[in-house]
């Protein structure tokens, strides 16, 4: 069979479709993995091989119906994984009504599920629909897992940064260092349909944009203290996907010891970091299910924090507790 699998971010989602891309050329399959505007394309196409198409997320907005309707008229099978884990909420139900509905569902053969914790969920809103939903686990989570270590060993230059050891801040903002403008987002979420899909959720996005906002200035100040409380490691910053290194470089100017960078996938830089810093951050589920050190930096509680990954993580308050438990990770303490 033809299996095309379009990535959609890189740096996140590369390690984990390759795997599953390996996994069915062992079966025989043939396989064509590209970035996803060009493979969904690719596979449009009436004159392409007939096959299955795994897609990164099924958001119900008009160009994905538009294109799901297409796949399926040229007779190729449709599964999903949604790349977003929706793991970082309490309840997985917003998630779930935000990413699927009763318009996208239908049009595929199959929703794959990280673990019980979406499927039951799906399963419930979507009740008519529960033969569709299997657990399949994420190829982007084996990587997580302790036994792929020695897959990291051989990243060599992610084991120190500019020959010494390093902390790791793992950002997750948006707000102000979006590559993309506020009003701009608004506007692309409110022709999804997002804003109508979920009573409060605009409401909820000016809110989250202001809260984000003083957090990020909270972890410049932070960064710029660490960088001069440990001279002998450096701190890398790691921007996430929607996040402007640039813009990441000029908030914190120029510091000695300070490097901005979003080089290959995170999950090398977890493993090799002294420890992982982060707010409500993906990278603490995968530190944690690693095995790695990670705390939750929360100098401004607030109900708008991802609660699980500060929940799986040392949670400290103050720069001074900060500054403690990171020395207990450098004295192997913690």
């Amino acid at each position: 069979m033809n299996i095309y699998i379009p990535i959609e971010i890189k740096v996140r989602e590369l390690e984990g479709r390759i795997l599953l891309a390996l996994a069915a050329a062992e079966q025989n399959h043939t396989v064509i993995v590209g970035e996803k505007k060009d493979t969904i394309g690719l596979a449009s196409s009436e004159s392409t091989p007939k096959g299955l198409i795994h897609m990164k997320s099924i958001t119900p907005h008009d160009s994905m119906l538009r294109t799901l309707n297409k796949l399926r008229q040229n007779g190729h099978v449709i599964t999903v994984q949604d790349e977003e884990s929706g793991l970082l909420d309490e309840t997985y139900d917003t998630f779930a009504r935000l990413r699927f509905s009763e318009r996208t569902i239908p049009l595929v053969d199959r929703v794959c599920a990280w673990g019980n914790y979406d499927a039951r969920s799906l399963k419930r809103i979507y009740s008519q629909y529960s033969d569709k939903i299997s657990i399949t686990g994420s190829p982007r989570v084996d990587f997580w897992r302790k036994d792929f270590s020695k897959y990291y060993s051989y990243s060599d230059d992610a084991k120190t940064l500019n020959g010494k050891p390093y902390i790791l801040i793992a950002s997750n903002f948006g707000g102000p260092l979006n590559v993309n403008r506020f009003w701009n987002i608004m506007a692309r979420l409110n022709e999804a349909g997002y804003l109508a899909r979920e009573e409060g959720r605009e409401r909820y996005q000016f809110e989250n944009e202001a809260y984000q906002t003083r957090l990020i200035g909270e972890f410049v100040f932070m960064i710029r203290d660490l960088a001069k409380s440990y001279p002998d490691h450096h701190i890398l910053v790691r921007p996430h996907p929607v996040e402007s290194i640039e813009g990441w470089k000029k908030l914190i100017g120029n510091v000695p010891g300070i490097y901005v960078n979003r080089d290959g996938t995170i999950s090398r830089w977890i493993r090799h970091a002294k420890v992982t810093i982060h707010n409500g951050c993906t990278s603490a589920l995968e530190a944690a299910i690693a095995g790695e050190n990670r705390i939750a930096y929360r100098p401004l509680p607030h109900e708008i924090e991802r609660d699980i990954p500060n929940e799986v993580s040392t949670q400290v308050f103050s720069i001074d507790e900060l500054k403690e438990k990171v020395q207990e990770c450098l004295d192997g303490r913690l």
